[in-house]
């Protein structure tokens, strides 16, 4: 209408299942010499030809590859007119994005490294203004509010063979798991005025308050007690089941 228009905004997005990966390197270390270097065998005997890749883009593995990603935005603006010298806008938000992936983090045909994340963001924000023109001066104040949660799962199982096991001198087969989780709510207040003070100058005059309180909680545990008959997972439930028998 002439002093109120609405504005609603919606949006979905969804990508996967993706197979993606990078090109596998050969590295060892070299004495009297510090970082890491290509190597054309490297300790558990593996080099570009008998990785079985076929091409320096392709990776040849055993483990699982997939990532699934989804997103879902909701937006919405309000603005009042209430007079000819005043105006109201109001502004809400809600975004909610999810992310999962299992991954061969070796690149080789050897299950050295296996990785997997399952992430949640979740997040509110809200506005409310109001902006009054008096002519040879303006005001905008409001204040605005916003609440993240993100909450973040991972498994990741190192050396998953008896062999490879056996090499890296472990009683049983290796997992490490991580539960991350964060908390944000931040508030603000704030204003500006606008003054024309000459027919080319005007002063312009700004103030803002914002508290952020943030939480941040981090988990991280290894169990090297796996049984060595442990199959290599393949699904995010299966991994982070192998995470939640590290952190028990």
């Amino acid at each position: 209408s002439d002093a109120f228009r609405l504005n609603i905004k919606g949006e979905y997005g969804k990508s996967g299942p993706v197979v993606s990966n990078e090109e596998s390197l050969q590295t060892e270390t070299r004495a009297g010499l510090v970082g890491t270097f290509r190597a054309v065998t490297d300790a558990l005997g593996q080099n570009d030809a008998n990785l079985g890749a076929g091409a320096k883009d392709v990776v040849n593995t055993t483990g699982p590859n997939r990532q699934d990603a989804k997103m879902k935005h909701l937006l919405a603006r309000a603005d009042w007119t209430l007079s000819d010298q005043m105006s109201v806008v109001a502004l809400v938000g809600w975004l909610k994005s999810n992310k999962q992936e299992v991954e061969t983090c070796d690149h080789t045909p050897q299950p050295i490294c296996l990785f997997s994340n399952k992430a949640e963001s979740e997040h509110w924000t809200a506005e409310l203004r109001t902006n009054y023109d008096g002519g040879a001066w303006r005001l905008t104040a409001g204040a605005n509010y916003m609440d993240q949660d993100i909450d973040s799962r991972s498994a990741t199982p190192l050396f998953y063979s008896p062999a490879l096991t056996a090499i890296a001198g472990l009683p049983g087969m290796y997992t490490q798991t991580f539960h991350d989780q964060q908390s944000l709510k931040s508030y603000a207040l704030f204003a500006q005025g606008e003054f024309d003070f000459a027919e080319k100058f005007t002063l312009i005059a700004g103030l803002r308050y914002t508290k952020d309180d943030k939480e941040a909680d981090f988990f991280n545990a290894v169990t090297v007690t796996l049984p060595l008959t442990t199959q290599i997972p393949r699904t995010v439930e299966q991994f982070l089941a192998l995470g939640a028998f590290a952190a028990a």
